[in-house]
């Protein structure tokens, strides 16, 4: 499957994410994404322009590992990226697609986890401890 992206980001590994996904959750344990309608979906990887801090632990790891905030956007707006079956609109696993991340099992799955507690409204840190119970990873030193 192609990209839709010019941008792709291959040199962002399943162990990079899941590292910088743990250090922003030390950072700010305790915060609980804010969903906010966003193209028909309720979940955002960016700031909303009005609502600064309510992009998602997957969106704020994404750019502080070097994906323009842009990008993320435009990956919101794509057509065709909604299906029927998709409540919560953009996984991680779309993410991985879209922006050519070589991130691969059982990271991808771990950073799902984190992802399905964290729109369930649990705290970040709490959101960690799922993921860790969902998906044990390997120690990568």
């Amino acid at each position: 499957m192609p990209t839709l992206f010019l941008d792709t980001y291959p040199e962002i590994t399943g162990p990079m994410m899941v590292a910088e996904v743990r250090r922003i959750v030390a950072e700010s344990p305790e915060r609980v994404y804010k969903r906010v309608e966003c193209s028909g979906t309720a979940c955002s990887y960016i700031d909303s322009a009005d609502r600064p801090g309510t992009g998602c632990g997957i969106g704020v790891a994404l750019i502080a590992l070097g994906v323009h905030p842009q990008v993320l956007a435009d990956a919101e707006d794509a057509p065709g990226r909604h299906y029927p079956d998709d409540v919560n609109g953009t996984t991680i696993r779309d993410m991985k697609v879209w922006l050519g991340l070589s991130s691969e099992e059982p990271f991808l799955s771990w950073l799902q986890g984190f992802q399905s507690a964290q729109d369930s409204g649990c705290a970040w840190s709490d959101c960690v401890i799922t993921a860790d119970r969902q998906t044990p990873l390997p120690d990568v030193g």
